[in-house]
Parts: C-alpha cells; sequence; structure tokens
C-alpha cells in the first residue's frame, strides 16, 4: 500500500503534495488532529473543518502569531515546527496543532541526487509525527524526536520505496547533532539503522501497514532507541574538544580531534559509537581525503587502534542490536521489534 503524496494531490506542487497528506492524517487520526492547522511561510495550507469557524475569528492575532513563529524560525534557521497554540471563542479555549513547514528546500533524509522535494515532505513527516506518535510531543524530547524521525522515515519508504540513499546518510549525519552541534536530542542515529535491520529482516513489510500501524511501529522503534538524558549529556561532553576545533573550520583538525576523543573514551561504548558514526558519514570522509589525513601517519596510526579496539572489545555500531545482545539469554535469538497485530 503506497501513500505518495503527490498521487493524492489534485496537481504536481509540493504545496499540493503538504495539503492532500495534510487531509489525510486528518482523516486517519481524526482524535490527534481534529485541530490541525498548516501554515508554510504566511499562508495557510490546511484547516481542519473543527477549528475553520475559530481560526478566522481570531485572524488578526493569528496572522501576527504566525509572523512571529516564521521569524523566530528563520531566526534560527530552522526547516519546519510543530506547536500547539490556544484559541478562545466564547470564553472556551480550544487547543490547535499547528505544524508550520519550509519556505525553502530543507536537507535531512536524501543527499542531492535526489529530488529536494523528498527532504521537504520528511520534514513535513517527521513533524506531523509529533503529533501522530505516541510520545511524540512531550518532555522527553529525545524519544519524541526518535518518533519524528522513525515516522519520517517509514513514510519515506511508503512514499518512495527503498531505493533512495536515505538510510546510508540518516544514521551517520544525525550523529553531527551530538558531536558537532549542541543539539543532543536531535541524535537519532539508532532509530535508521533499526529501520535497516527491519528492512532486512522483511518483518513487518513497511511498504503494506497502514498509517496506524506505520505510527505505531514509529512508537516502538523509539522506544528502542532513545537515549536518556544522562548518557546524552555524557556523549556531548565528551566531544566538547571537537567543537572547539571547528570554531577554526580546519576539517583534518576537527577530525583528529574527534578520533582521539573516541580513544580517550573508547570504554564507554555510546560515546565511541557517536564518534563512530560521525566519521562514517560519507561528508566526513571526503574532509577526510581531502585534509590529507589519508596520507597522515599519526591519523593513520589513531585509526589503527580504533580498528584494534573494535576488534577486542566486540564493539557493535547498532545501539539497539548492542542492547539485545547484552540482554539477550545465552541460548536462543534475540527479540525485535515485535510485528504488529494485523499487520500483513
Amino acid at each position: 500500500m503506497m501513500h505518495d503524496a503527490r498521487a493524492q494531490g489534485n496537481g504536481n506542487s509540493l504545496t499540493d503534495a503538504f495539503r492532500s497528506s495534510a487531509q489525510l492524517y486528518h482523516k486517519t487520526f481524526p482524535e490527534k488532529l481534529a485541530n490541525l492547522f498548516v501554515t508554510m511561510g504566511g499562508e495557510r495550507i490546511y484547516v481542519a473543518p473543527e477549528v475553520a469557524d475559530l481560526l478566522t475569528e481570531n485572524l488578526a492575532g493569528l496572522k501576527e502569531m504566525v509572523a512571529e513563529k516564521a521569524a523566530f524560525m528563520r531566526a534560527r534557521n530552522w526547516g519546519a515546527m510543530a506547536t500547539e497554540f490556544t484559541a478562545e471563542k466564547a470564553g472556551a479555549e480550544t487547543r490547535v496543532n499547528h505544524l508550520m513547514l519550509p519556505e525553502r528546500d530543507v536537507t535531512g533524509f536524501v543527499s542531492a541526487a535526489y529530488p529536494a522535494d523528498m527532504n521537504n515532505i520528511g520534514v513535513f513527516d517527521h513533524e506531523m509525527g509529533h503529533f501522530i506518535v505516541k510520545g511524540g510531543y512531550g518532555a522527553d524530547v529525545q524519544r519524541a524526536e526518535c518518533a519524528a524521525d522513525a515516522y519520517a522515515a517509514l513514510r519515506h519508504i511508503q512514499r518512495f520505496g527503498t531505493a533512495t540513499d536515505m538510510l546510508e546518510q540518516t544514521p551517520y549525519t544525525r550523529a553531527d547533532y551530538v558531536t558537532l552541534y549542541s543539539f543532543a536530542t536531535h541524535y537519532t542515529s539508532a532509530v535508521f539503522l533499526e529501520i535497516k535491520n527491519i528492512l532486512q529482516d522483511g518483518a513487518p513489510d513497511i511498504q503494506t501497514l497502514s498509517l496506524p500501524q506505520t505510527a505505531q511501529l514509529a512508537a516502538d522503534i523509539a522506544d528502542a532507541c532513545a537515549l536518556d538524558g544522562t548518557a546524552l549529556a555524557r556523549i556531548h561532553d565528551a566531544f566538547a574538544p571537537v567543537r572547539d576545533a571547528a570554531q577554526g573550520e580546519d576539517p583534518a583538525k576537527i577530525v583528529t580531534s574527534l578520533a582521539n576523543a573516541m580513544l580517550e573514551h573508547k570504554h564507554d561504548a555510546d560515546i565511541y559509537r557517536a564518534g563512530k558514526l560521525f566519521l562514517l558519514n560519507p561528508k566526513i570522509k571526503n574532509f577526510t581525503a581531502a585534509a590529507g589525513l589519508d596520507d597522515d601517519p599519526q591519523f593513520q596510526g589513531v585509526l589503527a587502534a580504533m580498528a584494534q579496539h573494535e576488534k577486542d572489545s566486540g564493539f557493535q555500531l547498532d545501539a539497539v542490536t548492542a542492547r539485545r545482545k547484552r540482554a539477550a539469554p545465552a541460548r536462543g535469538a534475540a527479540k525485535k521489534v515485535p510485528v504488529l497485530e494485523g499487520a500483513p
């Protein structure tokens, strides 16, 4: 069962894709999205019938709020944002789910070898995931980001199939958030590696899931992959030297400081794993070559020490698989994300 956004619209524009998908999600998840409001810049993309009159009565304040949010996003270079706000009518307050979409092309799911719309739609599905998936919107921000990314990745497969390079990019680019930047809660690499595992196992068949089943699977993946705040802080703090090196914009110093931090913390698998994922980013591999590190004896010695550590420790890049192996009984296979009830 394919759910291609463009196939559901009346045209071929990205706006049509957003609008048709918003209508579909509103119809499929009426309890969660009864009060859905979607904008792109200052343009209304979709307004749920349940709140159309309410928002019209608050039009002046609504336009001002949307403009303020758009300015807030631009100032932080954010692509999209899922928030809630309260609208009032006759003394009664209504919570509205507000999804603000990107006014420009964004990155995050596939490389430049694929149409930019794939990334824009991926961001749309990510933000919708915050509203749709259990735990996607709440105090546990890391779990919420895992839930939203899981939903977006599953929908990407349903929309575009498995032939894109999403799963060759995202497990590694998401490591940037906790190593190179200070957005640790967006470190969701484990989500994409777990989806790779599901595809390899073939169960459940992602492309045949209904949208509610997709949301349930995304919640299961988030439960398996999310890290607690203590672990995220520990990983983030370990790579402080990398962020310091990045101030000088010298690729060689950035990569070298990261490799050194990995060796310093090699007995902490969470820290080491984040660094390893960063190094496997295709762009970082190119930086390494461009900086001449492929021919640098000292750096190659660091890589050799890392390879020896991984061999001696049985290092597992996939955090969820590593945890399952530790938790599995001595005999029998580790249990993976369960097949959904009612799934084909």
